[in-house]
């Protein structure tokens, strides 16, 4: 493999993984702003405001990790291919 095509496929990992994690930033914002809506409405419901900030707090911090999560397989996506064409072409990748 050339010096420019192996070069060519780390830009390529690298602008995934970064399109890959700033898309889930995006959609992470977006999920947990609908999400709250149903939250805020029941937290003016004395009788249920208690246990429903409880569970959107549960919701919302299982929402995070699950994003946090495809964010950070995107990296490791990327350090995997960038590893491996280190592996094949060691003289070749800087």
């Amino acid at each position: 493999m050339q010096e420019q095509t192996v070069q060519q496929l780390q830009g390529a990992a690298e602008l995934l993984r970064d399109g890959v994690q700033a898309a889930a930033k995006s959609i992470e914002t977006a999920h947990l702003e609908i999400a709250e809506v149903p939250y805020r409405l029941l937290g003016r419901v004395p009788l249920v405001a208690r246990p429903a900030a409880a569970v959107g707090r549960v919701q919302r911090d299982i929402t995070q990790l699950a994003y946090r999560s495809v964010r950070a397989a995107a990296g490791v996506t990327a350090a995997a291919v960038k590893l491996a064409l280190e592996f094949h072409h060691p003289a070749r990748v800087g």
